[in-house]
C-alpha cells in the first residue's frame, strides 16, 4: 500500500540511519576481516567503473544505470552493518533500510549525489582499512546526513530543507508487506 511521509519523518528516518549506520561502521572497522575488506574494496571498484560508463555516456540516463547505481550503494551499505557482526544492529538496519529505499532512489538521482555518495564510499573504505572505528563512525554519519540534507532540500523546493521542513509536503511511499 502507499502511505505519505511528512519531512519531519523524513528527517527522523534519517538521524535514526546515521545514528545506527555510524555504529555499524565504527564496530565493522573493528571486527571485519581482510577477506570482507577486500570484498568491499572490490565492490567499490565496480561502483567506479559503471560510474565511468555514465559519464562516457554509454548509458542513457533513467536506464538500468540509476537502478545499478542504487543496487551498489545499498551492496555498499549493507555489506558495512554485515561486517559489523551485530545480528540486532543488523535487524534495526534492516528496518530502517525498508523505510529508505524509496528516498534512496530520489536522492542518488539527483545531480552530482551519487558522486558525492562514491566519494564518501571511498573516504570510510579508507578508515576501514585503517581499522579507525571511531573515524568510520564519523564519515558514515556525516555521509548519511549529507543525503537526509538533500533529501530534505529538495522536499521543500527552496533549499532550506534542514531549517524548516514543511509539514504540509509530503511524500508518498510504497510500503512491501
Amino acid at each position: 500500500y502507499v502511505t505519505s511521509i511528512s519531512p519531519d519523518e523524513v528527517d527522523d528516518i534519517y538521524r535514526i540511519r546515521a545514528a545506527l549506520e555510524g555504529a555499524a561502521a565504527g564496530l565493522a572497522a573493528e571486527r571485519m576481516s581482510a577477506a570482507e575488506l577486500a570484498e568491499l574494496g572490490a565492490l567499490l571498484r565496480r561502483q567506479d567503473e559503471e560510474a565511468r560508463l555514465d559519464r562516457k555516456g554509454a548509458r542513457a540516463k533513467g536506464s538500468k544505470s540509476d537502478s545499478r547505481v542504487v543496487a551498489r550503494a545499498d551492496q555498499f551499505h549493507r555489506a558495512v552493518y554485515r561486517y559489523a557482526r551485530s545480528p540486532r544492529l543488523y535487524e534495526l538496519l534492516e528496518l530502517i533500510y525498508a523505510q529508505v529505499m524509496q528516498f534512496r532512489n530520489i536522492t542518488l538521482r539527483m545531480p552530482g549525489r551519487a558522486d558525492a555518495a562514491s566519494a564518501g564510499h571511498h573516504e570510510l573504505y579508507k578508515a576501514l582499512s585503517r581499522r579507525d572505528g571511531r573515524e568510520a563512525e564519523r564519515i558514515m554519519r556525516q555521509h548519511v546526513d549529507s543525503a537526509r540534507r538533500s533529501l530534505l532540500a529538495h522536499l521543500n523546493q527552496d533549499g532550506a530543507g534542514e531549517a524548516s521542513p514543511k509539514p504540509s509536503r509530503t511524500l508518498s511511499a510504497r510500503k512491501r508487506s
